[in-house]
């Protein structure tokens, strides 16, 4: 029996939507401080307003720029060939645009790798809504991630603590970021796996 890849999961998902838009978020996302909900309405509205904007990023993790100026005030674009233009983190998509990035081969690191370089290609509008500290932050925000892979964020334990909640994290243990040459060549090995689907995607070619 064939097994679902996490885009095709994630496409049986959004097949299921009935709304015009959907709040995309994680399970092992832990906020670490109060939703700023009328920010989270205020881009909603501005959604529903203007059907010409596809996806509104609501956190500090998602793309990482640049950014550029729009006609609504407390949002900015997020550029053409901003890093990340499509990130697996909290955010407002419209259902069809959102699956229009997919592709059933892929897992969400590669969502995010490829599914950006299709981006890069196409003139979907994508706003960020603005943050900045001294203005409470961003809308929503989290540990990112919680859990990685298996093992607890070492950020996890202080949160716990604030609001006592009582874990042993020694089962999980706490996760240890690795060095950064070796973590770039794990992604390019993941990457190179699959070079024909690769290839395709590196090319434009976007078929299954």
């Amino acid at each position: 029996m064939h097994r679902l890849t996490w885009s095709e999961c994630l496409i049986r998902a959004i097949d299921q939507v009935e709304t015009p838009l959907l709040l995309y978020f994680q399970e092992d996302y832990f906020i670490d401080r109060p939703v700023r909900a009328d920010i989270v309405d205020r881009a909603i509205d501005l959604m529903i307003q203007n059907p010409e904007i596809g996806h509104i990023a609501l956190t500090k993790h998602a793309s990482h720029g640049p950014y550029g100026a729009s006609n609504w005030p407390g949002f900015s674009t997020i550029g053409q060939k901003a890093r990340y233009r499509i990130a697996t983190q909290a955010g407002l998509w419209r259902p069809s645009v959102l699956r229009s990035y997919l592709h059933p081969r892929e897992n969400g690191w590669m969502f995010e790798i490829l599914g950006t370089r299709r981006a890069h290609r196409r003139r979907d509008l994508f706003l960020m809504a603005d943050f900045a500290r001294e203005t409470g932050g961003p809308a929503v925000d989290y540990i990112h991630t919680g859990i990685i892979k298996g093992h607890w964020h070492p950020a996890m334990p202080d949160l716990f603590a604030r609001h006592d909640i009582s874990i042993d994290t020694n089962r999980r243990g706490l996760y240890v970021q690795p060095d950064p040459v070796r973590r770039k060549m794990e992604v390019v090995r993941k990457l190179a796996a699959d070079p024909r689907h690769l290839l395709n995607q590196l090319l434009g070619r976007y078929e299954a």
